[in-house]
Formats: C-alpha cells, sequence, structure tokens
C-alpha cells in the first residue's frame, strides 16, 4: 500500500493543476476528429472510412509473404501467427489518419498531452503503388525488426511523411518507431507521426445504419498502444496496455511494453497476483484524466467519461446488450464468455 500512496502523490495537487488544461486540449482534439469523420461521412453518402476489401489483396497476405521472420507463436496458445495477417493495415493509404487529414487543420489533434503511451507507424511504404511496392521485394520486408527482435512487417503501414526521415522501410531497412523505443534502447525517427487519441476501426467502411445508436457509439477517443483498436481495458486506461490481460493466463506477457508504469512502480506490485482486475482503487492512479478519459461518439459530440465507468457501461461477449455504451468489447482472455469457468480463480475485468 505504500507504493499505491507514493503514486497518488506523485499524480496529486502539480498533476492535477496541469490536468485541467491537457484534459480541455484531448477533449478539443476529440471533437475535432468527430467533426472530421462527420465531414468525411457527408462526402460519402453516410459511410464510414473503408477497409480493404479486395480479394486478390487478402489472399496476398495470407501466406506472411514478407519472409518467415512473418511468424511468431502466440506465447499463450502456442499456434504459430502470422504477423502479415492483417491486410488491411498494409495499405498505408487506408489509415484513418490519412484519410481525414484533409478535414484536420493539423495532425497534432491527434495528440493528447496528458498521454503517457502513444502510436506511431513502425513501417512507411515509399510508393504509391503500395501493393505492387511489396511484390517487388517480397521476402525482405518480412524481416524488419524492433530491437527486441520481433518482426513488425506491416501492420502499421503509412505512407512517405508520416515516419519522418524514414520514407521507405524497404529501400532504407529501418523503421521509423522500433519495439519498446526508446526504452529498448533505440531512438524513434525524427519527426514521426504520434498518435494518442485512436479511432474505431472496427466501423471501417460501415454505415450508421449498420452500427446503430450513434449518440453511444464510441467512434475515437483517448487512446494507447493502439491506435485504432478499442476494447474495454484499453479504452478505460489507454495508458495500460491491455488491462484486461493483466492475469496469469497471459504471463502477464502484454504489460512488458508498458515502460512508463514499470518507471513508476507499477511491477513491484500489480501483475504478480491479478490486483489490478480485482481492485479499481488501484487502478486509479493510472487513469488518463481526472479517474477518467474522453470519448468521442459517432453523432459528433465528445465527453468525459470515468475510466470504470467505461468498463461498467460496456458490452461483453456473453453479453453484448450490457451497459449502454456501444463500438467496443471486452478483448484479450477475458473476452471468451466462458473465462471464468474454464480458469476458476483467476481475476477478471468483468
Amino acid at each position: 500500500m505504500a507504493v499505491i500512496g507514493l503514486l497518488a502523490g506523485a499524480f496529486g495537487a502539480r498533476g492535477e493543476r496541469r490536468g485541467d488544461a491537457a484534459e480541455q486540449t484531448c477533449l478539443a482534439n476529440v471533437k475535432s476528429i468527430c467533426a472530421a469523420i462527420r465531414m468525411y461521412m457527408g462526402d460519402h453518402d453516410g459511410a464510414l472510412p473503408p477497409k480493404e476489401t479486395r480479394p486478390e489483396v487478402l489472399e496476398y497476405f495470407n501466406t506472411a509473404p514478407g519472409g518467415t521472420l512473418g511468424h511468431h507463436k502466440n506465447g499463450s496458445t502456442g499456434a504459430v501467427v502470422s504477423l502479415c495477417r492483417v491486410a488491411e493495415d498494409a495499405n498505408p493509404y487506408l489509415k484513418w489518419p490519412v484519410i481525414l487529414e484533409p478535414y484536420l487543420e493539423s495532425r497534432s489533434v491527434w495528440r493528447c498531452p496528458a498521454a503517457r503511451m502513444q502510436k506511431s507507424p513502425t513501417f512507411i511504404n515509399g510508393e504509391k503503388n503500395w501493393l505492387e511496392h511489396l511484390m517487388k521485394h517480397e521476402g525482405s520486408w518480412g524481416n524488419l525488426t524492433g530491437v527486441v527482435g520481433v518482426p513488425l512487417c506491416i501492420r502499421d503501414s503509412y505512407p512517405p511523411g508520416w515516419g519522418g526521415d524514414v520514407t521507405d522501410s524497404i529501400t532504407q531497412q529501418r523503421i521509423p518507431v522500433p519495439t519498446a523505443a526508446p526504452a529498448g534502447g533505440a531512438t524513434p525517427a525524427e519527426g514521426v507521426f504520434r498518435q494518442s487519441i485512436g479511432v474505431n476501426k472496427a466501423a471501417a467502411g460501415l454505415s450508421p445504419e449498420e452500427l446503430g445508436d450513434p449518440p453511444v457509439f464510441v467512434i475515437c477517443a483517448d487512446a494507447g498502444a493502439q491506435g485504432d483498436s478499442f476494447s474495454t481495458g484499453k479504452l478505460a486506461y489507454p495508458d495500460l496496455c491491455a488491462l484486461e490481460c493483466a492475469n496469469e493466463v497471459c504471463g502477464w506477457a502484454d504489460w512488458e511494453e508498458c515502460t512508463w508504469a514499470a518507471d513508476c512502480g507499477l511491477y513491484s506490485f500489480a501483475p504478480s497476483d491479478g490486483s489490478f482486475l480485482r481492485n479499481p482503487d488501484l487502478r486509479k492512479p493510472y487513469a488518463r484524466h481526472r479517474g477518467g478519459v474522453n470519448l468521442g461518439f459517432l453523432d459528433g459530440h465528445a465527453a468525459w467519461f470515468a475510466s470504470e465507468d467505461v468498463i461498467a457501461q460496456s458490452p461483453s461477449k456473453g453479453n453484448p446488450a450490457r451497459g449502454r455504451l456501444r463500438g467496443y468489447g471486452p478483448d484479450g482472455p477475458t473476452s471468451d464468455c466462458d473465462f471464468a469457468e474454464d480458469n476458476p480463480g483467476v481475476p477478471t475485468l468483468y
């Protein structure tokens, strides 16, 4: 409990004075992104930005064409998974920040001043014909790795101009932000795009009618390690990687990249016993804004929500109708609606 007290003090009065202005700036940025999404929809018959649907593209990435390092073994299940499997992440021109840029004043709106974690591109495709460029260099781009040896492949591909002085990862054999940088010993590229407000890419290509309930559908919000993927834990506590994975079934592995949390003492008491999942009071010092986060909704409005309310009001895999918020759900091992029965005694988030 002494550590908790120190953490509470660290984020006490001095941090709170800074937090008010940071929170308002962040909320204004979330509103700007909501407005940009609405303007885009107005120009595209009410549809949200598209996702990759071309069969030839989807089929191409099924085989991890970047090379053998485009595969890794899942630590929880032991299954071999292709890191190049997400075909829509390979197209740099389907990234929402790229698509929405004409509707925004500057790229700075994607940043929250209070964020402790942020997301940046990990691959820059230097050619307009991005797929042809990948095919021409097949077998090589999957071998680009982060400083901890994890193949990043093209999961977060962006066009030139978004990676700072990295303008083509293939020809330069560089990625803008290596895994775990800077804690892992590598330096991010100068001028790389940084994002700490994210979008709900799961809604890509859908219309408001397909999504339902625009006033309660979360379309953009505070974000951390993920810039376009919302889940209960990531949305409620964006500076904690994936709160719902803080249990022994995950082997605590997802917390390895949460370097700021390790630096401020989180590892000294939390991950080893599941206390973060059992006791919401332990999570409070790690909330981004006064115990909460800023959420933006599909109808264009944005508001502050308590982090614990984001958890309590989320739908779940076992009960999609639970709660009053929409657009996100559980992730990680706790997303399995049979998880509690299969893992008695292991703490879960809901």
